[in-house]
């Protein structure tokens, strides 16, 4: 397998666990997009979307996604909203495997449970829905999509096997 392998989906889909586990079976490196937008600007999430609105945030990560995707080898978690943009699903589709990490809405809400950490999530559950059934067909868009149910590990188990049919076939 060559390129990155970039996990897609929904705020509390579990893309950062799962890149972190998935990354050490693979002897990948690891990103967290959102993370690397805080550490290169000084500021959390939440700061940059309220200092500077939702806009420049995605200008950053945009940014960010276009340098990484030249370094192949590297597992990626992207943002909530970072595939729904078509130039950042085109940089990540051009450069490795997407995978959809599809988590269903009442688990969402579970794991959002308290995180006031996630400008988006401060939304009520029908906004919340509103913005997951928005955003559906840009996630549908990866190479393929797995269940995000169960253990974090059987995530990945989950992601391993699909990567593993996908290598077989090619």
């Amino acid at each position: 397998m060559r390129g990155n392998i970039y996990l897609v989906g929904f705020m509390a889909a579990g893309k950062t666990t799962a890149g972190r586990i998935l990354s050490r079976e693979l002897g990948w490196k690891f990103v967290d997009l959102d993370r690397v937008i805080e550490e290169r600007s000084g500021r959390s999430i939440i700061d940059i979307f309220h200092a500077e609105g939702e806009t420049v945030f995605r200008q950053h990560e945009k940014e960010i996604l276009r340098e990484i995707s030249t370094d192949p080898g590297t597992v990626v978690a992207l943002g909530g909203g970072s595939f729904v943009d078509p130039e950042n699903r085109k940089i990540a589709r051009d450069s490795g495997i997407c995978i959809f990490l599809d988590t269903p809405f009442d688990e969402i809400l579970k794991r959002l449970d308290g995180h006031e950490d996630r400008p988006l999530a401060r939304r009520q559950p029908v906004e919340l829905k509103s913005l997951l059934d928005a955003r559906m067909t840009s996630y549908r868009d990866a190479h393929f999509h797995v269940p995000a149910v169960g253990t974090p590990d059987e995530v990945v188990e989950a992601i391993l096997q699909r990567l593993k049919d996908m290598e077989h076939s090619e």
